[in-house]
Order: structure tokens, then C-alpha cells, then sequence
């Protein structure tokens, strides 16, 4: 993993100094260029957020080369304090097991960060800022959860192995490989060239022009087509996406809406038209009937009384 983030930040290095050489640097390579303008706002200010935020990542990583003392008068406080508790926990067999096994894991991250100091590695200026949110941790036997240290101090050997291939990145980029920027835009990339100048003169030449590019360009070339385009786009949007999300709004619209939501509200108007409809039958402006009514209403209430509230 060491090795790979190694090569990835040297091709990093050298993209971006490419990068900064052909934008920023020389007469403009097309004619287009009369006609750029200044980005709007829309641009800039969130490039210019990030530009902080960068600043602000990499100061998380900023070395404090005067708190190796500090950092010993803390750990011999933060022992003294822990060996305190750990003979008011003597009062039991478990606690005092319990705190001899914190009192072990302890001293080994103790030991653990005093060798990290003592290897070259130098306490970094924030590192207590963000350590909880660093520290590694699982899970014990008896479900306690244990976080053992993590190192947060600046490894000089990584730091001065990756600087100084940074620097020869930037360096091969800006003055050997681009040394002579193309003047325009249909003009060759140096990176279009033999990569390796002894490769001209060896049969590896040939094997790089007609078959490794080839090759690689096929590649790229179905990865694009089959991978990206027929796979991702068309099957995975249109087919699985799409035809979810369309089914689903026929669900919505024809059963959910139609029959659920619209058969409810149509369905208890079509129950009061009904009722109406029932209850309009007995109203039929005849004397006779309202008084026959009166007259069924008061042996109701005569039955009621006589035979019910007793």
C-alpha cells in the first residue's frame, strides 16, 4: 500500500505541474483565448473555498518540533494518575484484573508512542485535535470497547521520501518533459512522444507504439462503450433505474391515486348520494304522513317508558 500511495503521489505531482505549465504558463495556444473572460462568481468563490480548505488539510499535518517535552511530562502525569486509580480498584479480584489489563494496554501505547518519538517521528502541531477521530478501536471479550493508539506524529522518513520525489515529479514535468511547451494546440504532447529516450533505439519502441497503445486504446475504448455507456448508462439507468422509477409512478398514479385516494373521496360521495336518495323518499309534503309519523314517535316513547324504564 506504502509503495502504490508512493507512485500515485510522484504521478500526482508531475500531472499537476503539467497541468500549471500548460494553463498558466507561455502565449496562449488558440485563438479562442482573445475571446476568454474571467469566470463569474459561481466559479471562483467555491474554487476559492476550496483553495482554504486545502490550506486548512494541510495544516492538520504541520509538525510542532518543540512537544516531545510536553508530551513526557503528560505521560508521566497521566501514569501517576492511572496507578492512583488502580489501587482504589483494589478492593476486588475483577476490578483488580480490569486494571491490570488497562494499566498493560496503557504502557504499551505509552511505550508504543515513545518509540514512534524516538524513530524519527516528530508530534504533529493539531494532533490532539483530530485524534478521537482517528483512533482505531474494537470491541474486547467482555464488550468493552478498547482504543489502542494511534499514531499521529509526523513520520520523517515518509515525509522526506514523498517531498523529494514531489520535487523531482514537479521538476521532470516543468523543465525536462515540458521544457518545450507546444506553441499550439495541434501540436504534439510531449507525453505523446517515446516515453524513455533509449526506447528509440531498442525494439521496445515498437512494442510500445504498435501494441502497447493500441492495446490500451482498445481497452479504453470497450471499457467506454461497453462498461460505461452500455452497462452503466443504458442497463443500469434506463433499464433498472428508469423502469423502476416509471413503474412505480404507474403504481402511484393508476392504483395508489386512481383507486386509493380517488375511490375514497368519490366512494363516501357516492355513499351520501345514496343516503339522500333514501331519506328524500320519506319526505312527501303530505299531512297524513308527518302526523303518522308523530303519532309512531309517541308509541315509541310510550313503549319506552312502560316497559324500559322501569
Amino acid at each position: 500500500v506504502y509503495a502504490l500511495l508512493t507512485v500515485a503521489a510522484f504521478c500526482t505531482a508531475f500531472y499537476m505541474a503539467r497541468q500549471v505549465k500548460m494553463v498558466f504558463f507561455g502565449a496562449p495556444r488558440h485563438k479562442a483565448a482573445e475571446h476568454a473572460h474571467e469566470s463569474p462568481r459561481t466559479m471562483t468563490v467555491p474554487l476559492v473555498i476550496l483553495a482554504i480548505l486545502a490550506i486548512g488539510g494541510g495544516l492538520l499535518n504541520f509538525p510542532n518540533f518543540g512537544a516531545e517535552a510536553a508530551h513526557g511530562e503528560e505521560t508521566a502525569v497521566v501514569e501517576d494518575t492511572h496507578a492512583t486509580e488502580a489501587e482504589a480498584d483494589d478492593h476486588a479480584a475483577e476490578s483488580d484484573s480490569h486494571a491490570a489489563t488497562e494499566a498493560d494496554d496503557h504502557a504499551a501505547e505509552t511505550d508504543t508512542h515513545a518509540a514512534e518519538g524516538a524513530s524519527g517521528g516528530i508530534n504533529l502541531a493539531l494532533e490532539h485535535w483530530l485524534e478521537h477521530s482517528i483512533a482505531s478501536f474494537h470491541l474486547t471479550e467482555e464488550g468493552v470497547v478498547h482504543m489502542p493508539h494511534t499514531p499521529t506524529s509526523l513520520q520523517v522518513p515518509v515525509a522526506a521520501i514523498s517531498s523529494v520525489l514531489a520535487i523531482i515529479a514537479i521538476a521532470v514535468a516543468y523543465f525536462v518533459v515540458y521544457g518545450s511547451r507546444p506553441k499550439t494546440a495541434d501540436e504534439r504532447d510531449p507525453l505523446q512522444a517515446t516515453p524513455i529516450w533509449w526506447m528509440a533505439v531498442l525494439p521496445l519502441n515498437t512494442l510500445y507504439m504498435d501494441y502497447l497503445i493500441p492495446a490500451f486504446n482498445r481497452l479504453a475504448e470497450w471499457a467506454a462503450h461497453t462498461l460505461d455507456w452500455a452497462f452503466w448508462h443504458d442497463f443500469v439507468h434506463d433499464n433498472i433505474i428508469r423502469n423502476i422509477f416509471v413503474g412505480f409512478a404507474n403504481f402511484a398514479s393508476n392504483v395508489l391515486d386512481a383507486q386509493g385516494v380517488d375511490g375514497i373521496v368519490n366512494g363516501s360521495g357516492s355513499v351520501t348520494r345514496w343516503l339522500a336518495n333514501q331519506i328524500r323518499r320519506s319526505q312527501t309534503g303530505y299531512a297524513r304522513n308527518y302526523a303518522l309519523s308523530v303519532f309512531l314517535g309517541t308509541v315509541v316513547l310510550l313503549a319506552y317508558f312502560l316497559f324500559m324504564a322501569r
